[in-house]
């Protein structure tokens, strides 16, 4: 995925039994990050992280 914010090239450490499904544990071996606004899913719906203000203590 070339447009991905954020990419991990994994070598595989495990597949575990899922049911009916395999759940693949991976090592992180290279990580490569781009300047753009990430997607997340949270709460069943697709939105961009905002910033935090942080009040500073007086």
């Amino acid at each position: 995925m070339p447009d991905a914010t954020v990419r991990l090239a994994c070598d595989t450490h495990a597949v575990l039994d899922g049911g009916d499904h395999s759940i693949l544990i991976g090592r992180v071996e290279a990580l490569a990050t781009e300047k753009q606004t990430s997607l997340i899913y949270y709460r069943r719906q697709f939105a961009s992280p905002r910033p935090t203000v942080l009040e500073e203590a007086g």
